[in-house]
C-alpha cells in the first residue's frame, strides 16, 4: 500500500490527507492484510462500503473478519464499527445501482423517493476511503450471491429461482 500511496502523492500531491499518510506509516503488515480482507467485502454504494451484516457469519469469518478484528480496525482509525444499530444510506430514489467488482445490481425500492438501505455494521473512515482503492483487495467468492440474497429478502431484487436437476 505504501508504494501506491507514495506514487499517488508523487503524481497528484494532496491526493491523500496527511492523516492518512501518517496512519499508513503506523500500520504493520498484519493490519494492512486485515484491511485488504475487509475491502474484499466492499460494494460501491455511493462510496465504497464493506457490507458486513453479521460479524459472526461464516462468510466473513473465513476471511478473518469478526467482532475482534473489526474492533481493531476501528481502534486504528480505518473504519467505524457499530455492531448494534448498524448504518443506513438514506433518501435513496426508487431505483439505485450498486456495484461489486464490476458486477452491477439494480435495486428497486418500494417508494418513489426517501428510501433507505441497510449497509451493515461498518463504514470506512476518510482514511479508509482513501486507502481502499489501493489496498489490493479482491472479490470474495460467494459474496455477491450472499448480498444478493440479503437484498432479495428485503424485496429489493427478484428472488432467484434455483431449478433442481432430476
Amino acid at each position: 500500500m505504501w508504494s501506491r500511496v507514495l506514487a499517488g502523492e508523487a503524481n497528484a500531491p494532496g491526493k491523500y490527507s496527511r492523516r492518512t499518510v501518517n496512519l499508513l506509516g503506523d500500520l504493520d503488515k498484519s493490519d494492512a492484510e486485515l484491511f485488504r480482507s475487509l475491502c474484499g467485502f466492499g460494494w460501491q454504494v455511493g462510496n465504497v462500503v464493506p457490507l458486513i451484516y453479521d460479524a459472526m457469519a461464516e462468510i466473513y469469518n473465513r476471511s478473518g473478519i469478526n467482532f475482534n478484528t473489526l474492533s481493531h480496525l476501528e481502534s486504528i482509525g480505518l473504519i467505524q464499527f457499530n455492531s448494534l444499530a448498524g448504518f443506513q444510506r438514506l433518501k435513496l430514489p426508487k431505483r439505485t445501482l450498486v456495484y461489486y467488482y464490476g458486477s452491477t445490481l439494480d435495486l428497486n425500492f418500494p417508494n418513489d423517493a426517501d428510501n433507505s438501505l441497510e449497509l451493515g455494521q461498518v463504514l470506512l473512515t476518510k482514511a479508509g476511503l482513501e486507502l481502499a482503492p489501493v489496498c489490493g483487495s479482491k472479490p470474495i467468492p460467494g459474496f455477491y450471491n450472499y448480498v444478493y440474497d440479503k437484498f432479495a429478502e428485503k424485496g429489493l431484487v427478484p428472488k432467484r429461482v434455483i431449478v433442481a436437476e432430476a
